[in-house]
């Protein structure tokens, strides 16, 4: 008697690779970090409205995020002629089953000044708490610390994070935004942004909890003083792009300037008690246009901790 009949080779069910048991879970969540770039007027060619907008709506819908730390977000005018685009509400049109948190890094609530994001999808994720804080001395927006270290990079810059609940599963966690300092001349300005982070994570988190900080550092990892810097952060917190076992590499650019210069890493995905499965730099050419923005989208897979 043979039992090859009762074998699987009979099953016409395709057989998934463990990685995409593993994606399939419900204890995972996809985490992208862009700087969508605020569409100023000395971008042309490279204009939100005319260029840039269904491109990056494109890749958003082939990505699908469950959660999206965005920079540079405008909240300006909502037609091609006005030089300040609508970014914030566009993006929220095309996507109603994301909803978000934002704050101006300027302070001023109905400016129409760059603002850090927070989207995520309504169906997986719940949100707890939210909060904010600056890069200044007091943490808020009346001061900076550029002005401080006496940087000619005076742009405020701050941090939005949100506390959020895995529907499906309870699992709690959190995703930090932020934006740091882009003065190469002045490390000590990036070093206390280093500091600061660090600090809101410790108080607000704590040591046990699960936390992603995603953002435009302004630290090309290639360089060796901003890695220096950087180093606080990476004894405290991971690197995706360091440890996730698919990966497109450490050396792989985020920042492509349009083409024109040198590229640099400058946007990370940072996170602590959670398993990467993969880091992505979204930099292929196929939504439209050759650059979705000045900065590539990166994104990672994690698998969060069973409860």
């Amino acid at each position: 008697m043979t039992l090859a009949s009762c074998g699987k080779k009979d099953d016409p069910t395709p057989q998934k690779k463990p990685e995409d048991v593993v994606k399939d879970s419900a204890y995972v969540v996809r985490v992208m970090q862009f700087n969508i770039l605020a569409s100023d007027p000395e971008n042309e060619g490279h204009k939100w409205h005319n260029d840039r907008k269904e491109p990056c709506l494109n890749m958003l819908r082939k990505v699908k995020p469950d959660v999206i730390a965005l920079e540079e977000v405008r909240k300006g005018g909502v037609n091609a002629q006005d030089p300040v685009p609508n970014q914030y509400d566009e993006l929220l049109l095309a996507f109603p089953d994301y909803t978000s948190v934002q704050f101006p890094k300027n302070g001023n609530k109905n400016s129409a000044g760059q603002r850090n994001m927070i989207m995520w999808k309504k169906s997986k994720l719940e949100l707890v708490s939210w909060g904010k804080y600056w890069f200044s001395k007091d943490r808020t927006s009346d001061s900076s610390l550029s002005n401080m270290f006496n940087d000619p990079d005076a742009a405020q810059k701050m941090t939005v994070w949100a506390k959020f609940k895995n529907k499906a599963t309870g699992n709690i966690f959190w995703v930090y935004c932020t934006h740091f300092f882009a003065s190469v001349k002045y490390i000590e300005t990036r070093e206390k942004c280093v500091d600061i982070s660090i600090e809101s994570i410790r108080s607000e988190v704590g040591e046990k909890g699960t936390v992603f900080l995603c953002g435009d550092l302004n630290f090309n990892y290639l360089e060796d003083g901003p890695r220096e810097s950087l180093q606080p952060l990476f004894n405290y917190m991971k690197w995706s792009a360091q440890e996730a076992p698919k990966t497109h590499g450490v050396r792989s650019p985020t920042y492509n300037r349009f083409g024109v210069g040198t590229p640099a890493i400058l946007d990370y995905i940072f996170y602590r008690n959670a398993t990467p499965i993969n880091y992505y730099v979204e930099d292929g050419h196929l939504y439209g246009t050759y650059y979705i923005s000045d900065h590539y989208p990166v994104y990672s897979d994690f698998l969060l901790p069973e409860k």
